[in-house]
């Protein structure tokens, strides 16, 4: 997505209107709250900026700059930033990528070591107050489930592919 000096969208692909929620006839030309110039840095990456409703993830932004000449000497002049993202995250928390793609918010790690130490106690109520063993389906179940929430907590969740 590039964006002009006066902060106005001067192009986008569709995978940048999808994220900003239209189309090309509505989003090109459309004002914005992205910067259209940079300061000192050229390029930042692993941006993130909330804007129309969306957050972009680890977006790449850099100064889009052309050459002119000026008084007999050549110079460079901006034109705009340039923003490239792949993910972009809706104010609910679920993660959107290009094709419509939706995945449900990432789990808090508050709520996944709670549901981790609940799946520990039914452990030990399935084994001491029931007297099932660690054979038992039901014993075995719990404990994969118990083995998939802690990989959960440390890894993150798993990636689709």
């Amino acid at each position: 997505m590039l964006v002009v000096a006066d902060a106005a969208v001067a192009y986008a692909n569709e995978a940048a209107c999808e994220a900003l929620g239209g189309k090309h006839g509505v989003v090109i030309g459309s004002p914005t709250v992205l910067a259209g110039k940079l300061g000192a840095k050229p390029f930042e990456s692993k941006y993130e900026k909330k804007v129309a409703g969306v957050t972009m993830q680890k977006a790449d932004r850099w100064a889009i700059e052309r050459m002119a000449v000026v008084d007999g000497a050549l110079s460079t002049e901006s034109v705009g930033v340039g923003y490239a993202f792949a993910t972009w995250t809706r104010d609910d928390g679920s993660v959107c990528a290009p094709g419509g793609i939706v995945s449900a918010p990432p789990p808090d790690s508050g709520d996944l070591e709670a549901r981790v130490a609940a799946q520990a106690a039914l452990i030990r109520d399935l084994k001491e107050n029931q007297g099932l063993e660690n054979k038992s389906p039901e014993v075995s179940d719990a404990v994969a489930e118990l083995l998939r929430l802690k990989s959960e907590l440390e890894f993150g969740p798993p990636e689709d592919v």
